[in-house]
């Protein structure tokens, strides 16, 4: 075997080069009906546990305790409207605070929705070329 090379060239490798160029569906091809369908439940689950863990969790918690907090702010100061009772200062410091407890923690979870979006779309893809895949070989 003979290289040959027009002009200077920097590292070469002598051996081992491998370009396969796969697509991302290749290992799908050569996979039976039987582990297309438990790839497909696979990727079904792991939509669903990214979905749970998108929205059970931490700041979902203190986001949920704002939103109760600015609801019993409200409701509280409705009430207190309807009897007559009106405060001498309205409660902006109460309605401030719930809803800053429930807007911050949902801002810094965009970062993670975002990532399970991604996700969610990746294996969608993948489920959508498994159902095709599947199709094709009841034809056959």
């Amino acid at each position: 075997m003979d290289q040959t090379f027009n002009g200077p060239v920097g590292q070469v490798s002598g051996r081992d080069i491998n370009n396969l160029n796969r697509g991302p569906h290749e290992d799908l091809l050569e996979m039976t009906p039987d582990q297309l369908r438990e790839e497909k439940k696979n990727l079904k689950s792991r939509i669903w546990k990214g979905m749970y863990h998108s929205y059970m969790n931490i700041p979902m918690l203190f986001s949920l305790i704002g939103m109760l907090a600015l609801l019993g702010t409200l409701l509280m100061t409705l009430s207190n409207l309807l009897s007559g009772n009106i405060p001498e200062r309205p409660p902006f410091i109460g309605l401030l605070v719930g809803l800053g407890i429930y807007m911050i923690p949902l801002y810094f979870m965009t970062k993670r929705r975002k990532a399970y979006l991604d996700m969610k779309a990746a294996c969608s893809y993948r489920i959508e070329f498994i159902d095709a895949r599947l199709a094709f070989l009841r034809t056959l």
